[in-house]
């Protein structure tokens, strides 16, 4: 709320005014030097980098950035603090893209500051310019340490601000109206409370150009998280590098939410000599070697120099022991034996794929006339409905394109050898997927019927049963 007096300005005088706003620079003039440059990062990639900061706390966050080496770089002074905490359900913690803006404080002054004064320094002077580029997931960031008892922070344009999409607040300057904000549950960090209006106190002097915030540059772009320790500012280029790092220092709790909701488990030892994984692509190519079941693996083991990963068949009834994967297309005679190219449909309908312990290779062939129809089916329904089935089981289907018929399709069931014998018949949480396929395709059943050729579906007790071929088999990640 914007008050003056104890009288409620009326902020009917902003609204005509705002296509009044202080004209903004659109050249810089000669001797004008900017030497750090912006740069625009698009919706997808900041969800992409706020997602890796999912689970992770300013403290974490801080780790990560000491193992990377940016010991002390992007702590704010603990002079901004938390306006509010939640111990019950953590809902002040906030993690965010940095949009910036900077107050100043003014040289100007007014005889008197009337409403229509006041409406016009909202609408010119003192504006909210950065509403416009406010987009879902940011973190309002605003440098206004020097303005003084200016109150650029009120109840009402925080509001404002997050219906435009921000989703916290930090702010080197003051605010107002905390009992209004509280109430709301708007993630605010802040350093002193302020009671005068804007107008006639300060001015906005750029929006989206670089700030400096408890001792902190923060860019437009960068990641800003915060929280109960204080706030952290990430620097965008090494956002990734530092959510990694950040990973391993999650506290006991929440490294168990991660494992049950992500299905990984990075804190897990892996067995003696380890256990080899590859990372999933949306090309998979499989040389089958011209060999006898007992193969000598360690010759086979060789091919890893060309990048081919070698994978150990132990459960079904497809026939050879060994297969030597590809995620990428590589040149001739880099694998022996038969070559053959599957590539995966729709990848934008899964995501980001994982990495597998083991490839469940399940043969489905497809009517010549229901091809391209099954292509749509897949895109459309199908992936979304099993692609991300369970967090440790992604169920994917692969089109071939080479040494196959064309309607020869892969079903690639991506697991880890835990979630195998977890999931498969008798497992522990054997009945858990059944009911996770009942729920997200049971009924896609019998559409995903109409395009298989008779005989395609397996029998069984396999909660998976309609989408198995009678031909099927488990690779094992053995080398790479």
């Amino acid at each position: 709320m914007l008050a003056r007096n104890g009288i409620v300005v009326l902020l009917a005088f902003v609204a005509p005014l705002a296509a009044a706003q202080q004209p903004r620079e659109t050249t810089v003039p000669d001797k004008v030097r900017l030497f750090l440059p912006y740069k625009a990062y698009t919706a997808e990639d900041n969800k992409r980098v706020l997602e890796m900061y999912g689970y992770l706390r300013v403290a974490d966050i801080s780790d990560g950035m000491d193992v990377v080496g940016l010991q002390d770089v992007g702590l704010v002074d603990p002079e901004i603090h938390a306006l509010w905490k939640d111990t019950d359900k953590f809902s002040h913690r906030v993690i965010g893209i940095a949009v910036t803006a900077r107050y100043v404080p003014t040289n100007k002054r007014e005889p008197k500051l009337d409403d229509r004064t006041i409406g016009r320094w909202y609408g010119t002077l003192t504006s909210e310019a950065f509403m416009d580029v406010l987009e879902p997931g940011s973190i309002l960031v605003i440098d206004a340490m020097e303005d003084g008892e200016s109150r650029s922070i009120g109840s009402s344009n925080i509001l404002s601000w997050r219906k435009r999409g921000m989703i916290g607040l930090v702010t080197s300057g003051g605010l107002a109206d905390t009992d209004e904000i509280i109430y709301h549950k708007v993630p605010t960090y802040f350093r002193r409370l302020a009671r005068g209006i804007r107008p006639g106190r300060n001015e906005l002097e750029s929006v989206n150009r670089p700030v400096t915030i408890g001792g902190v540059l923060v860019r437009p772009g960068d990641v800003v998280a915060a929280d109960g320790d204080g706030v952290v500012v990430v620097p965008r280029e090494r956002a990734e590098e530092v959510a990694a790092a950040a990973l391993p220092f999650l506290d006991n709790i929440t490294r168990e939410r991660y494992i049950r909701e992500t299905g990984k488990n990075p804190w897990a030892k892996p067995p003696a000599g380890g256990q080899p994984t590859m990372k999933l692509g949306q090309s998979l190519v499989f040389f089958v070697p011209d060999a006898k079941a007992d193969a000598d693996e360690a010759a086979l083991s060789g091919y890893s120099k060309q990048g081919l990963v070698l994978a150990r068949k132990d459960r079904g009834n497809r026939g050879g022991r060994h297969l030597l994967v590809s995620t990428s297309k590589p040149g001739e005679g880099a694998g022996p034996g038969h070559r053959v190219e599957y590539q995966l449909l729709a990848p934008k309908a899964v995501g980001e794929l994982p990495d597998v312990e083991v490839l469940g290779l399940h043969y489905a062939k497809v009517r010549p006339d229901k091809i391209a129809a099954f292509d749509r089916f897949v895109a459309e329904k199908l992936h979304p409905a099993v692609g991300n089935l369970r967090p440790d089981l992604r169920v994917l289907y692969y089109k071939p394109i080479r040494g196959e018929e064309p309607g020869n399709y892969l079903t690639v069931f991506a697991l880890s050898k835990a979630s195998r014998d977890k999931y498969w018949p008798k497992g522990q949480d054997s009945d858990a997927l059944r009911a996770a396929f009942d729920k997200s395709v049971g009924a896609l059943a019998d559409e995903l019927r109409t395009y298989l050729v008779d005989g395609s579906f397996a029998t069984g007790d396999l909660a998976a049963a309609v989408y198995e071929s009678k031909e099927w088999a488990d690779f094992v990640i053995v080398g790479r």
